[in-house]
């Protein structure tokens, strides 16, 4: 398993996570860390690397929100309903549509990913004052 750290000063610097993310060549990746952490933001960045053009918000409230990149990305937040209600949904066969897959607060998913053979990445997110410390498994 390769391990990559990086300080993010400002979150415009998270674009060098997205880099990690994209050379990784992993497309399902778990966002971990607290509340305000910047996992959308991470998502937001990503985008704007690979040209999506439309605004990246949270799906809290929906589960799951599409853009349009080549590949498009999925964005996923299971904070409100939880990893049964994803499975109960279906959401696991997205994960096999070609594109990027971002989970926020998918952790409960990471074994259930590997058993049905997804190489997932983990990217942990955690607030250091201003700063954030990002550490990215593949």
């Amino acid at each position: 398993m390769e391990v990559r750290e990086f300080l993010v000063e400002r979150p415009e610097e998270l674009r060098r996570v997205g880099e990690a993310l994209l050379e990784s060549g992993k497309r399902v990746f778990i966002l971990t860390g607290p509340l305000g952490a910047g996992k959308t933001r991470l998502v937001q960045e990503f985008g704007k690397l690979i040209g999506v053009d439309e605004p990246i918000t949270s799906p809290t409230f929906s589960i799951q929100n599409i853009y349009n990149g080549i590949p498009p990305i999925y964005h996923y937040d299971l904070y409100q309903k939880g990893v049964d209600y994803f499975l109960k949904l279906g959401l696991l066969e997205e994960l096999e549509r070609e594109g990027f897959h971002f989970l926020e607060w998918g952790e409960g998913l990471k074994s259930i990913l590997e058993e049905f053979g997804f190489p997932v990445g983990v990217v942990e997110i955690e607030p250091e004052g201003e700063r954030r410390r990002v550490k990215c498994l593949f």
